[in-house]
C-alpha cells in the first residue's frame, strides 16, 4: 500500500512541475509563452513591409542573414496596432520549422506557474480573438496573465 501512494505522490509532484513562461505587456494587459519557444528577446529592427500582406503581418526583418516575418500580436489579440516606443521588444519565436517575430509593448519576466495555478480557457463562438489564449494564472505580483496557445496561433498565420 505504501508503495501505490508513494507512486501517486510521485507521479503528483512531476504534475505539479511550474510552467516557464516569458511574460509581456499589451497596454496593461499581461501576456505569456512558454519558454520553450522563446528564442530571444531583441530591440525591434527595421521592418520591411510586404504588399499584400494582412494587416498583422507588418512586414519581415533580417536578424543576423535570416529573413523573419514579424506579427503584430497587438492587432490580433487586442484588435488594435503596435505602436513603436521606448520599451517596445520583439519576441523570436520558433515553432516548429518556423521562427518569426512578435511586437510587444514590454518585455516582463519569466514566471514559473504550476499547471493546477491555470485556468483553461473557452472562448465563445464569435471571439476571434480569445482563440489563441490558452489559459490564465496569476502572476506572483497578483496580476492576470492570458497564456497565448502558440500551437494554434501560429499555424492560424499561414506565414510559409
Amino acid at each position: 500500500m505504501a508503495e501505490a501512494t508513494e507512486v501517486a505522490t510521485t507521479q503528483e509532484a512531476q504534475e505539479e512541475q511550474p510552467l516557464q513562461f516569458c511574460t509581456f505587456r499589451l497596454d496593461r494587459d499581461f501576456y505569456g509563452v512558454e519558454i520553450l519557444h522563446v528564442q530571444e528577446i531583441i530591440r525591434p529592427l527595421r521592418i520591411f513591409p510586404v504588399p499584400a500582406t494582412p494587416d498583422f503581418l507588418l512586414g519581415v526583418i533580417n536578424l543576423r542573414g535570416n529573413i523573419l516575418p514579424v506579427v503584430d500580436i497587438k492587432r490580433i489579440l487586442k484588435g488594435k496596432p503596435w505602436q513603436l516606443s521606448s520599451e517596445a521588444q520583439m519576441l523570436i519565436l520558433q515553432h516548429e520549422a518556423l521562427r518569426l517575430g512578435l511586437t510587444i509593448d514590454a518585455i516582463s519576466e519569466i514566471a514559473h506557474l504550476p499547471p493546477s495555478q491555470l485556468e483553461p480557457f473557452v472562448p465563445s463562438k464569435d471571439d476571434r480573438q480569445g482563440k489563441y489564449i490558452k489559459s490564465f494564472g496569476r502572476l506572483p505580483t497578483g496580476e492576470l496573465l492570458a497564456v497565448v496557445d502558440v500551437h494554434r496561433l501560429i499555424p492560424d498565420l499561414r506565414i510559409r
